[in-house]
């Protein structure tokens, strides 16, 4: 079970980032998901009520502008990331819990036979909530479900930053880890 209590103790830094300097997301990250876990965590994204959208997935080189400019189902987005076409799948949607309408991106990237999630939680929901770490509990929460969704082995908090964990279990001290059954 998440103990948002507990994390807050090291995360409550990041109110003061997004609201004084300048940050614009704070980041949920999945290292190493099966190829096995993508197709139903994806489709759950996609279905309604959430209805993910997937138009802003980055193309390979191989691409042509005529794909790029197509619409495409869910499925067939899908279909073109596992064939390579598209590199990088973007799903951008906004569900609401608790009364807040949160603005999330996950982006889905391949490394070897893995994927590598990362859930982009934008500071603009969270600076408009009333209580703006009730808003950072939402997106956590989310980011929980997440890790569930797609079967994650673990979960990783963190700020705005290129330097990410890795799947060794080593992380820099500003990413939180986080464990859940």
């Amino acid at each position: 079970m998440f103990n948002f209590e507990l994390f807050w103790q090291e995360f409550d830094y990041i109110i003061d980032e997004i609201s004084n300097h300048g940050m614009c997301f704070f980041v949920g990250y999945l290292p190493s998901i099966s190829n096995d876990n993508m197709d139903a965590g994806l489709r759950a994204l996609t279905d309604a009520p959430l209805k993910a959208d997937l138009r802003n997935s980055v193309w390979s080189d191989s691409s042509v502008e005529q794909e790029r400019r197509r619409s495409y189902s869910a499925e067939e987005y899908l279909e073109l990331f596992k064939s390579g076409k598209i590199t990088m799948l973007n799903a951008e949607y906004r569900p609401t819990q608790c009364g807040l309408q949160l603005h999330l991106k996950l982006m889905i990237d391949k490394r070897d036979d893995k994927l590598d999630l990362e859930n982009i939680s934008y500071r603009e929901p969270i600076l408009s909530c009333d209580e703006p770490k009730r808003g950072v509990k939402t997106a956590a929460t989310e980011f929980v479900r997440l890790k569930k969704l797609f079967d994650g082995e673990v979960l990783f908090v963190g700020p705005d930053t290129l330097n990410y964990p890795d799947d060794t279990g080593t992380h820099p001290k500003e990413w939180i880890k986080i464990v859940t059954n």
